[in-house]
């Protein structure tokens, strides 16, 4: 069955995310309503990249109501093209103004010569008490929203003119710390801060009223991409998921949970240290803790092979990734 065009598929979304099945049939497009679903997002429906590690379903396919039933009806994850793709689709339904871009990863100390890997949202809120700052007019403003990055901002980030060249913290309610840097040739740089300084993390073209929003036909580029036998996402499995006080991550053989501070408020090392780190975990014990920690069902790793996963280190993953 079809979801994507119907009620059902709001209340297959809001159950997902812990509401009530009626609750999405009638809201207002708010900044309130944006954050609540993006915090609730990142809580229920995990980061994961087990269809790269012989999980049910075989290889990702870029089709929306095949995204719909993996994340709502077999209780999966996914990595940024689905997620973020089939939130695009929640946010429109609920009545945002929703823009799909590309974006590319900073690695290895540089965004030269790294082709996009990653899509990211622009989504638009039109407030009655709106200020001067916001982008696109004085009645709205636009907001980077991701649920497909392993470890995003829990809230989304405003965006400000770039017209203005202004730089503006932004500290969500997990304590990451986040700024947007406005670059001349239009891009702009989200950054955060992380071991004593301001580190960069994505890059991407600002949109305006002519932009036009990425398909999930746009996205089969990037799909080649992080499937290519040498990208992070095929080297590892990886598994995360978000709260306000803990990020519970799964890499490989690897799991780990780290709590509260993530994000020290001083301008320091971040000595923050897993408050449970258990390595070598065997098959069997990883199927259970996606069951239990992440939700996903054992009927969908049945089959996950961990062999590629325990040739790469945790710490070389995540420094590159």
């Amino acid at each position: 069955m079809d979801i994507i065009e119907s009620d059902t598929f709001l209340k297959l979304y809001a159950q997902r995310i812990g509401l009530p099945e009626e609750y999405l049939l009638d809201v207002q497009p708010t900044l309130e309503l944006l954050c609540d679903l993006q915090e609730r997002q990142l809580f229920h429906i995990p980061f994961e990249n087990l269809a790269q590690h012989g999980a049910a379903g075989g290889p990702v396919d870029l089709n929306l109501p095949d995204i719909a039933h993996k994340i709502l009806v077999r209780r999966r994850g996914g990595f940024c093209l689905e997620l973020n793709s089939l939130y695009a689709h929640l946010l429109r339904q609920c009545g945002f103004v929703v823009t799909i871009v590309e974006a590319t990863v900073f690695k290895n100390g540089t965004f030269d010569g790294v082709s996009p890997s990653h899509v990211c949202l622009m989504v638009e809120v039109t407030e009655n008490n709106s200020d001067d700052d916001c982008d696109y007019s004085s009645s709205s403003q636009l907001y980077y929203v991701d649920v497909g990055f392993g470890e995003p901002p829990l809230h989304p980030l405003q965006m400000m003119r770039f017209d203005h060249q202004e730089e503006k913290l932004i500290i969500t309610p997990e304590g990451m710390r986040s700024r947007l840097v406005p670059m001349d040739n239009g891009d702009a740089v989200l950054e955060w801060h992380q071991n004593g300084k301001w580190e960069p993390r994505l890059k991407w073209k600002i949109p305006d009223k002519t932009t036009k929003s990425l398909s999930l036909q746009d996205m089969d580029y990037i799909l080649q991409e992080v499937s290519k036998e040498t990208s992070i996402f095929s080297k590892k499995l990886v598994v995360c998921r978000l709260t306000r006080d803990r990020k519970h991550t799964l890499a490989g053989s690897t799991y780990k949970i780290t709590g509260s501070p993530r994000f020290p408020m001083v301008d320091c090392i971040n000595t923050t240290v897993p408050i449970q780190k258990t390595e070598g975990l065997p098959l069997k014990q990883i199927q259970e803790i996606l069951l239990q920690e992440f939700g996903i069902p054992l009927a969908e790793t049945m089959s996950l092979q961990l062999d590629k996963s325990n040739q790469k280190d945790f710490a070389d993953v995540w420094a590159t990734w």
